[in-house]
Formats: structure tokens, sequence, C-alpha cells
């Protein structure tokens, strides 16, 4: 499952990035806009990249061109945050195949966030790439429209973890390369078995490191959230690291030392402490929400729709609602 990543590349500077970073030519950007943020969450709207090699802003989590207005709310929304690769190809989902041949997108974002159980314990990891390039997710886009509202959406496409990642979760994005990425937009390729090919474990090394838990809280967003906690400016290695690059001073005494050592463990105190906070403040939030963004599986492939009766004329699709 992908419930959260981090994208904080301006509008300004996101094609910029994406060139230096694999050569990739968007369209302009000039009018782009939209929110950075270190910890984004579904239904938050971001760029990406459809297969014109334009950037459109679209909201995290696919609402259909064929949904009733009745249907578009939150809670459908977060059920079609994620779109298991495994139902693309075996044709299992109708939603996902009304999109798979000719809705194909790309999300570049700087790397996600996923949940290590341990006991009762969860705790956030955060991945990137070691070459600290944007990672480029495999997504589908869609455009519900009526008279009153447009809203263009997104989901991203999860396939089973890489030996490295199964340590953490056994679902990740599925990321692709340069080549990958450029194939998987190319509009002129039909939905064929060298497509589905894409949608595999990314198996390159990554960087995996444990983040504060304060990262938990939706609609937060701090530079420290992409951090390793062994690297904050809170932690102990900190504290040692500025002991040897600080030049020693005539007259500091063992008093000094120790009331320096006391000021950086009464820190640590404080960013425990937010973090039990943050995680109070976690558990306080609708069950429904923590388990779409947080919890395990299941994916956002959505259940089948229940069937209807011929003289039904409000038939579904995963869920949703066609238009009368």
């Amino acid at each position: 499952m992908c419930g959260r990543f981090s994208l904080h590349v301006p509008a300004n500077e996101l094609g910029g990035r994406l060139y230096r970073d694999y050569g990739i030519e968007t369209g302009n950007t000039t009018n782009l806009s939209y929110n950075t943020s270190y910890n984004v969450a579904p239904t938050t709207n971001i760029p990406v990249i459809n297969s014109n090699l334009e950037i459109h802003v679209c909201r995290w989590g696919i609402i259909p061109h064929f949904a009733n207005n009745s249907s578009v709310n939150y809670s459908q929304t977060l059920k079609t945050i994620n779109a298991r690769a495994e139902s693309l190809e075996d044709g299992s989902s109708p939603l996902w195949n009304s999109l798979k041949s000719t809705k194909r997108c790309v999300i570049p974002v700087d790397g996600f966030f996923e949940w290590l159980l341990q006991g009762k314990e969860k705790i956030p990891h955060f991945t990137k790439r070691k070459d600290n390039h944007m990672m480029l997710f495999a997504g589908l886009h869609d455009r519900f429209q009526t008279k009153e509202q447009t809203i263009d959406s997104f989901t991203i496409i999860t396939t089973s973890a890489s030996k490295q990642f199964e340590a953490i979760h056994n679902r990740m994005p599925v990321i692709l390369d340069k080549e990958g990425a450029l194939k998987w937009l190319d509009k002129s390729k039909k939905w064929d078995t060298d497509i589905c090919h894409l949608l595999k474990p990314y198996h390159d090394s990554l960087d995996i490191y444990a983040v504060t838990k304060e990262m938990s809280k939706p609609g937060s967003s701090k530079p420290s959230y992409i951090q390793p906690i062994s690297d904050r400016k809170d932690g102990i290695k900190s504290f040692f690291a500025k002991q040897a690059q600080s030049p020693k001073k005539d007259g500091v005494t063992k008093h000094d030392l120790k009331k320096e050592e006391h000021d950086v463990k009464q820190e640590q105190h404080v960013a425990k402490t937010e973090d039990n906070l943050a995680k109070k403040e976690e558990d306080d939030v609708d069950t429904a929400i923590k388990r779409s963004l947080q919890d395990t599986e299941p994916e956002a492939d959505v259940k089948p729709a229940k069937k209807v009766k011929k003289t039904d004329n409000n038939a579904t699709l995963d869920g949703y609602v066609k238009q009368e």
C-alpha cells in the first residue's frame, strides 16, 4: 500500500528537476500551482505527468468519469488511492480496465512512507532513491465533470514488495526508471504484456530508514519528517557530532560539559513527548481514515459491485454509481 508520500519540490522547479534527474522534458509549467508537503495524504492536489508529457494537478484518489454526484465523497475516494497491479493484469476490476489503456500517468515524488508493525507499535519509515533523484510512480488518472465542477484525479499502482522492502511491508508502489516511465506514458502503446511487465517490484537498492512518529498526523508537514531519526538535531548522534566539530575552548569545565549533555537529554525528552502527543492525536483520528492511510491491506482495489437487477437503471462500477 502507499498511503503517504513527500513532495517538497516547488512548482517553478519541478520541470527542471525532472529534466535534471531523468532528461524528461515536460510542457510549459508557468501556470502550475500546488502546495508542497513533506507529508502528502489522500485527497491532496498533486502534480502528475500525462501521456502528452504535460504536468497537471490532480487529486489523489480516483473519481471516475462515470460517477454520480451522490457517490463522490471523501470515504469513497479513500478506496481508490491505490490500484493493485494484479487487478490490472488479470482484468478483474472494471474501474481500472476503463483507464489502463488510455489514462496512464506518472507521479513524481521525493519518496514515500510506510509503517512497520512491531507488536502493537507502528514505526513509520521513509523510502527514497539512493541517488536522491525524484521517484516516478506508475499511476492512472481520470476526469469527473459535471455542469458544476471538474475534478481531475489519480491513483498510485502498487505491486508486491521487493526483497529489500518486504521487511517493512508486503506491498510497494510501482517505481519506474526513465525508460519505463516513457513507455508507460506512450499513448500509442495499448495494454499488452510489454506494458504489464513494467508493473513489477523495484529491485535496485533503496534508502529505507525509520522517521519520527510525528509524521503520522495527517495534515502536518516538516522537513524533519523525511530525516532519519538518528540524524535529527535532537539525537544523541548529533550531540557527539557537535562535540567533535566544535573547537575546544580554554576554561571549559566538566560542569560545562555535563550541562551541555543535560540540555541535549532535555531536547530528547521534549522530542519523545512530541512523538507521544502525535501518537495520541493519531489514535483520535477517524477510524476509517486511519485504516485507509496507515493500515496494511486491503489495497485500493475496490470490492466488485453488487449485482443489480436489469430493471435497475443505476448500475455500478466498483462501488461508484453511474450518472443517469
